[in-house]
């Protein structure tokens, strides 16, 4: 079975608290979790970017595409029961500009 990647920065309070939300709300066994703080450049995909992935949220899907940031988001919304609307809402130009805006001032903080 395929499994899309979520990689994510187990040291950030805010990261991992979230991240343990989806894995309590997301059913199946589709998604292989992965703490970049756990891992070796060497554990990476080739197609991603060891460096990139301590700065913002990624994902590699299920069709091995790479989301970053707040389309990683909107990709586990989509995926998450109680957060599905939050992904149909996040698609809309004027709501997914607001998203980018708020996940840079949140990226500045967790600096």
């Amino acid at each position: 079975m395929t499994h899309a990647k979520i990689y994510y920065d187990g040291n950030c309070p805010i990261c991992a608290k979230e991240i343990a939300f989806y894995k309590k709300n997301i059913s199946g066994k589709s998604f292989n979790w992965i703490n970049i703080n756990n891992c070796l450049q060497s554990d990476y995909e080739a197609n991603l970017d060891f460096q990139k992935t301590k700065e913002r949220f990624h994902i590699i899907t299920l069709e091995n595409e790479i989301l970053i940031g707040v389309d990683a988001f909107i990709y586990l919304w989509r995926h998450t029961p109680k957060l599905r609307y939050f992904a149909l809402i996040g698609k809309f130009p004027g709501i997914y500009h607001i998203l980018l805006f708020f996940y840079e001032i949140f990226l500045f903080f967790r600096r």
